[in-house]
Order: C-alpha cells, then structure tokens, then sequence
C-alpha cells in the first residue's frame, strides 16, 4: 500500500487538488485510504456533513468546506476500493448519506466514523481505533477490496 504525505489545514482548494491527485494516478483496484482529522460541520437543512478546511466560512460552507456526500461520491467513481476514516464531530452523518447507496454497488466504499451524527468527537479514542484499522490493512488481516469484512470487523470491536 502506497502512502502519500500528510497534508496539514490545508485550503479548501488545496483539499480539493490533493483529492483528485490521490485518485486520478492508480486507476486500477489499489485500495485507496483517506484519513481526516479534524473539525466537522453538520449544516443546512439536510444535514450535510462538512469537513472543515482552514479558510472555513461559515455562510459558505459549500465554497470553503468539503462537502462529505461529494467526497464518498468521487470516492465512488474513483472505481477502487476506497476506506474512508473520519476523525471528526458529526462523523456519523457520513454513514447516513452512504446508507442511500445501494448496498452491493462497486467499488465497495467503506466508511468508519469517530462519532454518531449528532455527536462530539473527542479524547483522542479514535485515534487509537485508526491505528488499529491501519495495522489490519498493513497486515494483509483487513481487505477492504472485498465486501466481506466480517473478520476484521469482529476483531476491531474487542
């Protein structure tokens, strides 16, 4: 598994230009993974989940946040596998809006949260937990390739 750098309060814009460089240069069925950690918005009237980016403005969210629907969206048409770790306030939103995907769609995206939908994250416990999931994948113990998790799954609840 390949890794990229780490990029730190990034600009809405540069979020945007390292998302499509992670997905645009594989192409093939190389799992992607993504971690973010940091605040999250849930706003608007249908709930969206925001991910805050550092020129964050609250009356434009849409402009200066990223929007988690269109992350799992292009997550989607990346056609790879795609484990999506977010570490953020309201992460539990994410599953929420990836629960109105159909279930057996390709690639299979995965999404682990820090949070329920309408709670804080704090404490550093998911940090832990995201160690954990990346030691699986380095181990060869979680394949996020397949739609059939049950193993890992089991072993990260313990």
């Amino acid at each position: 598994m390949g890794i990229s750098e780490a990029h730190v309060d990034s600009t809405s814009a540069e979020f945007a230009a390292a998302w499509l460089n992670l997905r645009t240069p594989f192409r093939g069925k190389e799992p992607l993974v993504v971690h973010f950690a940091g605040h999250g918005v849930v706003a608007g009237v249908s709930n969206n989940l925001f991910l805050a980016t550092s020129d964050i403005q609250d009356a434009a969210l849409h402009d200066t946040a990223v929007r988690v629907n269109n992350l799992l969206a292009a997550a989607i048409d990346s056609e790879r596998p795609v484990l999506v770790l977010l570490d953020v306030c309201g992460a539990g939103m994410a599953l929420e809006e990836e629960r109105l995907r159909p279930q057996d769609a390709d690639p299979p995206v995965w999404i682990i949260g820090s949070s329920i939908s309408d709670a804080l994250a704090f404490g550093a416990r998911f940090t832990t937990a995201t160690a954990e999931v990346l030691h699986l994948l380095a181990d060869g113990d979680l394949d996020i390739s397949s739609r059939r998790v049950d193993q890992a799954s089991s072993r990260l609840r313990q």
